[in-house]
């Protein structure tokens, strides 16, 4: 059974995702760039190399600090195994960003 989901994610200069939850935690590793994460409504600034935990079921948004630069952003989560015994969910925040 997989146990561990890979990502990398590119934001481009002054991008800002929307906020979510899932039931998975995440640990992120800034590859390149600068920026800042919400988690549960408190700020992560973040830089190169820079390592950053979104627990379980707390909504996080990501933004790039940088109008000029894209920012990178590799995570891993172990969705696959949350998945895999029906318990994954994920949730849109209803006003799409916190405040």
């Amino acid at each position: 059974m997989p146990t561990i989901a890979c990502h990398i994610q590119m934001l481009r200069p002054g991008e800002a995702t929307k906020a979510h939850r899932h039931t998975a935690s995440a640990v992120y590793h800034v590859v390149q760039g600068r920026g800042r994460s919400v988690v549960n409504g408190q700020a992560i600034d973040w830089e190169d190399k820079d390592v950053f935990c979104v627990p379980g079921w707390n909504y996080h948004e990501h933004a790039n600090a940088s109008d000029t630069e894209p920012a990178v952003l590799f995570s891993f989560t172990e969705a696959p195994v949350l998945r895999a015994l029906s318990l994954l969910r994920e949730q849109a925040h209803p006003d799409g960003n916190q405040k």
